[in-house]
Formats: structure tokens, C-alpha cells, sequence
């Protein structure tokens, strides 16, 4: 799927902004709450151990709300396409680490 031309269409560059906003703002919530919580942060967390982290994240907010921010994250922050961050983070929900781990390792290329 071809990103929408923010410079074409400022509601896109809007919306692309202010689901940033959201995200960031859940993701630095985690942060500290796993820092407290772990004794890590969430991103090193998530990276260590994907289905763990997952879980304790959606035990402290809406499952829907932490996979709105995974998919916000990977699609924005590593570009990644929809269909691939959807299997990911749907397989990832499921116990299952492995696209997950594969979406970051090619982002690390």
C-alpha cells in the first residue's frame, strides 16, 4: 500500500501526526510502567520477549488499544507495510513471536 502524499493532503499529514502523538504517548506510559513494573522498558522488553511484553501491556490498557499502538509504532516508525504489521501483531496477540521478531529484524537491515 502507497502512503498517502501529506504534501498533497494536509489531512493526511494531521491524522499521520496526531496517531505519532498517541502512540508515542501510550508507548512512554509503557515505558515507565515497565521500568517500574520489570525493571526494563517496553521496547527492550518487547524485543527480549514479544509475547510477554504484549501481555503485560494489555493488562494495563485495552488489548485494542496496545494493538492500535504496535501497529501505529511498526507502520510509522519502521514503515512497514499494513498487511505485514497486521499479521504480526495478530499472530503476536495469539502467542505467536515470530513475525513480530521478523518485522524488526528486517527494519535492524
Amino acid at each position: 500500500m502507497k502512503p498517502i502524499s501529506s504534501a498533497r493532503n494536509p489531512e493526511a499529514l494531521m491524522l499521520e501526526r496526531g496517531l505519532r502523538r498517541a502512540a508515542l504517548g501510550l508507548l512512554a506510559d509503557l515505558e515507565v510502567y515497565f521500568r517500574e513494573t520489570v525493571g526494563r522498558g517496553f521496547v527492550q522488553y518487547l524485543m527480549e520477549d514479544p509475547v510477554r511484553a504484549y501481555r503485560l501491556a494489555a493488562s494495563r490498557y485495552p488489548e485494542s488499544l496496545v494493538r492500535a499502538a504496535l501497529r501505529a509504532a511498526l507502520r510509522l516508525g519502521l514503515g512497514a507495510s499494513s498487511a505485514d504489521v497486521e499479521l504480526a501483531v495478530e499472530m503476536l496477540s495469539t502467542g505467536i513471536p515470530s513475525k513480530f521478531l521478523a518485522l524488526l529484524n528486517r527494519a535492524a537491515q
